[in-house]
């Protein structure tokens, strides 16, 4: 019996292994009490991007298969790929990003001249000062096709330039995960701190102003609450796609944007706490008065909610006493 070809085994595998991932995210999108734990977002986003990306290379490898059987050639790197993929209940989030990314590689690696041309008249269009190629060169190259084929002379270097651009590419949405990673890391070692340093400042400002706990307490969850709503507002409203409509729009997150919020989300109590806090303090204090009337508890509470809420007040209210403190002083 004849052993099967390369690109036979290969195909084979595509096939068997795309057919496992289409099984594990349907189970997945069942929702059941067990898989309901297990779901990542970010993983099963790029699991479905690697499921496209495997029928596009399929289709291509058959078409390969059929014009000329014989070649072999660059299949080393995706059979690795491809081979990865037997298990997808294993692979991490990171993993699943990663292979999605390079499968997205070898896809353009295998495409025709008409897919490299579409995507060079797409970055042409969206070209700006900062892209690794110019507007024009981009367009003397696309000038090079005709009758849905490149030049023998510039097909190879379309293929070269595609392919540069997309590492690139990758190469900005990896360094944006490694930002994330670190950011989440050092997030992590700062809150021990901050409710350490937030525990101590609460305990002796009450021993020293005899204030009562429960006053101490509601400035607390306020400004936590507040702090929580506003990242809530902030990612439950915002639009996913830039409205048509309005140039002005704010653009939308994206997942980069989403992966870093998240882990963020974990420290907002925390910080809204001890924004609100310092308010109590700066308002308690007598630094600050609103037209001179004396503050109740409901008054420290909004004061407590609106610096944990928005950023800007806050700052501003630190800055204006800052700023009378340093003319009393000098």
């Amino acid at each position: 019996m004849m052993s099967q070809s390369p690109l036979n085994v290969l195909i084979k595998s595509i096939q068997t292994n795309e057919k496992k991932l289409r099984i594990y995210l349907n189970k997945l999108g069942k929702h059941t009490l067990r898989l309901w734990f297990d779901r990542d977002p970010v993983k099963i986003k790029h699991l479905e991007i690697i499921s496209g990306f495997l029928l596009k290379i399929l289709t291509c490898l058959e078409l390969r298969q059929r014009m000329s059987p014989t070649d072999e050639s660059d299949l080393g790197a995706l059979t690795l790929l491809v081979e990865q993929l037997e298990n997808p209940a294993a692979l991490s989030s990171n993993s699943a990003w990663e292979l999605a990314d390079l499968l997205e590689l070898e896809r353009v690696r295998l495409a025709d001249d008409s897919f490299h041309h579409t995507f060079l008249k797409t970055e042409e269009r969206n070209a700006t000062s900062e892209s690794p190629f110019s507007r024009e060169y981009l367009h003397a190259l696309c000038g090079s096709y005709d009758n849905g084929k490149f030049k023998d002379t510039r097909r190879g270097e379309a293929r070269s330039v595609v392919e540069r651009i997309l590492q690139m590419r990758i190469e900005e949405y990896r360094h944006d995960r490694i930002k994330a990673e670190l950011r989440m890391s050092y997030l992590f070692r700062m809150v021990p701190m901050l409710l350490a340093t937030l525990a101590g400042l609460c305990t002796f400002y009450i021993i020293a102003s005899k204030s009562d706990w429960a006053m101490v307490v509601l400035v607390l969850f306020s400004g936590a609450v507040g702090s929580v709503l506003s990242s809530t507002l902030k990612i439950g409203l915002q639009a996913q796609r830039r409205s048509a409509t309005s140039r002005a729009s704010e653009p939308p997150i994206g997942i980069r944007d989403l992966t870093s919020a998240l882990k963020l989300f974990f420290a907002q109590p925390v910080i809204g706490a001890t924004t609100g806090f310092i308010l109590y303090m700066i308002f308690s204090a007598g630094l600050q008065a609103i037209d001179g009337k004396p503050f109740t508890g409901g008054s420290y509470a909004v004061l407590a909610f609106l610096a944990g809420f928005s950023e800007p007040f806050f700052i501003g209210i630190l800055d204006r006493v800052a700023g009378e403190a340093g003319e009393a002083l000098s």
